[in-house]
């Protein structure tokens, strides 16, 4: 299970959560979702320690981008991307609230998530 595999995430954030839980909450996030995650990109609003911008990218987003408020969250998944060898073209991370940050939608996210929903952004300028 992804957090069995990935048990960083469970010391880079002071909010409680339990390893099953979190497992459980891959399943649904993430593993229900990897066909439309494949090869998108996804915008992950307040994405906390990177734990599920991590998680799009495993599962086979070509770029995600994090937008979280807290400092020390930005610089926590920094530090586990370097870790795992995330190569940087592979993400952008931004340190403030979505809507500040609105001009992210006219980017090529083609797939966003907060906290535990999941948006499938569609092309509407057709």
């Amino acid at each position: 299970m992804f957090f069995d595999d990935n048990p960083e995430f469970l010391e880079t954030s002071t909010t409680a959560s339990s390893k099953r839980r979190l497992n459980l909450r891959h399943i649904g996030i993430i593993e229900e979702n990897e066909e439309i995650l494949r090869g998108s990109s996804v915008v992950d609003i307040a994405s906390h320690d990177g734990r599920w911008s991590y998680a799009a990218l495993h599962a086979g987003a070509t770029h995600v981008t994090g937008v979280e408020g807290r400092r020390h969250l930005i610089d926590a998944t920094r530090q586990t991307f370097d870790a795992k060898a995330v190569p940087a073209p592979q993400y952008t991370l931004i340190q403030g609230t979505f809507t500040r940050h609105c001009s992210i939608r006219k980017s090529s996210a083609t797939s966003s998530y907060a906290s535990d929903s999941f948006t499938t952004l569609r092309d509407t300028s057709n």
